[in-house]
């Protein structure tokens, strides 16, 4: 069994295939996580919302998957600065 993982300051761009357990083990078994984005998971620091890339919509290079200026997840990581690539 998973146990001891750590999921955290994530984007995730469909909550249908974000965090995710065997519910007959309990939701905690596999580990903890907190300040995500749209991870489908509720808890510390976690934001719903659709995230918008400084690249557009369909970004092109790796950088363009930094979070645009008034996206969700902007400034929310545990850390204070942005969820997702930096």
């Amino acid at each position: 069994m998973a146990a001891g993982n750590v999921v955290r300051d994530n984007v995730f761009t469909d909550p249908t295939n974000g965090i995710t357990w065997d519910a007959t083990t309990g939701s905690s078994a596999w580990g903890t996580q907190d300040h995500n984005l749209d991870s489908g998971m509720s808890g510390t620091g976690d934001i719903a919302g659709k995230a918008l890339w400084s690249g557009g919509s369909s970004p092109t290079s790796y950088a363009g998957y930094h979070l645009a200026a008034g996206s969700p997840g902007k400034g929310a990581a545990s850390d204070g600065l942005d969820l997702g690539i930096r």
